[in-house]
């Protein structure tokens, strides 16, 4: 992956991406004087730099953080709580399943992104699109619930770590 061009976004973008951004987490994670860039790969994948670091990026339609971005940023939303045996196979790119969940977020919906969080040091390990809603993570005790897009040690992690 190469970033192929680089831009700053215009005021009024990121007015609105940084009222959604924040909403979405519970947390300032676009500041009022942040210097936002946009940076197009030659995969055709949009990743929004903010102060220089590769924090936000586009996944399918929607704009979501990077682990990268997570570990930077505390966030309060749109997080799933897993146990140490679900990290092994997260980290190997699997899908991630009903049993491992610790906690979640009841307000995730079923195509929502949502950010994986390890239960002893609750760093991020991965970004994950449900299948099911947070309140059926929380209460089931099979199946998988959520569909790995993005983890420590993948390409993207390895790309935006060298950025």
């Amino acid at each position: 992956m190469k970033i192929t061009s680089r831009h700053h976004m215009r005021s009024d973008k990121i007015r609105d991406l940084r009222n959604e951004i924040n909403e979405m987490f519970g947390s300032d994670v676009i500041k009022l004087d942040s210097d936002v860039e946009v940076a197009e790969t030659d995969e055709g994948h949009n990743l929004i730099f903010i102060d220089k670091e590769p924090v936000l990026m586009e996944f399918g339609d929607d704009v979501f953080l990077t682990i990268v971005g997570a570990l930077n940023n505390d966030v309060d939303k749109r997080r799933v709580v897993v146990d140490q045996g679900a990290i092994p196979f997260l980290l190997n790119g699997a899908d991630l399943m009903a049993p491992g969940v610790v906690t979640a977020d009841v307000d995730i919906g079923v195509n929502d992104l949502f950010l994986v969080v390890e239960e002893e040091h609750e760093k991020p390990i991965a970004v994950c699109r449900a299948v099911e809603d947070g309140v059926f993570m929380v209460e089931s005790d099979s199946g998988k619930v959520g569909e790995n897009v993005h983890y420590v040690q993948d390409e993207l992690w390895d790309f935006l770590k060298d950025v």
